[in-house]
């Protein structure tokens, strides 16, 4: 059975006519309250609707739901243990900056491959220990880094939603992701 195609009335995207909502700008492409004649209507719904995915954008906070708010919270965020255990096993490439989001992690890459050719002359030792104390260092500040970023997280995803419930006609594209 062929669905018919309709363009959504803000972007012109083409959509199926079932689309609630368009794939491109996230608007609802047919009103509230319209029943489109070839859906059944739903007596009850024994099942709960199905949280959000990080690709899926919903149109107000009444569709997203808190429980998938912290969903994306939860799957995005970042932990302490796993950062200083990303420090301990890959601290010859920085795993924990990449971990961390911070830059400069192939220095320790470099410093590490230096120490080594650098062994063979009993030089090494210098680049070592700059690797080290540059990673005692990075290890003292892991826990910062960790509720900076999760801090940041919590801003985009919560304050987007309270955003978007104040105004679900907004063009929330531009603010996700």
């Amino acid at each position: 059975m062929m669905t018919d195609m309709v363009n959504c009335p803000h972007c012109g995207a083409v959509a199926t006519q079932e689309d609630s909502f368009c794939a491109i700008c996230g608007r609802r492409i047919r009103p509230e309250g319209v029943i489109n004649a070839h859906e059944p209507i739903p007596v009850s719904s024994p099942e709960p609707a199905p949280l959000a995915t990080p690709g899926q954008v919903h149109a107000n906070q009444a569709e997203i739901g808190p429980h998938a708010l912290y969903a994306e919270y939860d799957s995005r965020k970042l932990t302490v243990l796993t950062g200083y255990v990303a420090g301990v096993i890959g601290f010859p490439v920085g795993l924990h900056r990449l971990y961390a989001g911070k830059p400069l992690w192939w220095i320790y890459l470099i410093l590490f491959i230096l120490g080594a050719i650098g062994s063979f002359i009993l030089v090494g030792f210098v680049f070592f220990g700059v690797m080290f104390i540059w990673w005692i260092v990075d290890m003292a500040l892991m826990k910062e880094w960790v509720e900076s970023h999760n801090q940041t997280l919590r801003h985009q995803i919560f304050n987007w939603a309270r955003e978007v419930e104040r105004n679900p006609h907004s063009d929330w594209g531009t603010r996700v992701g």
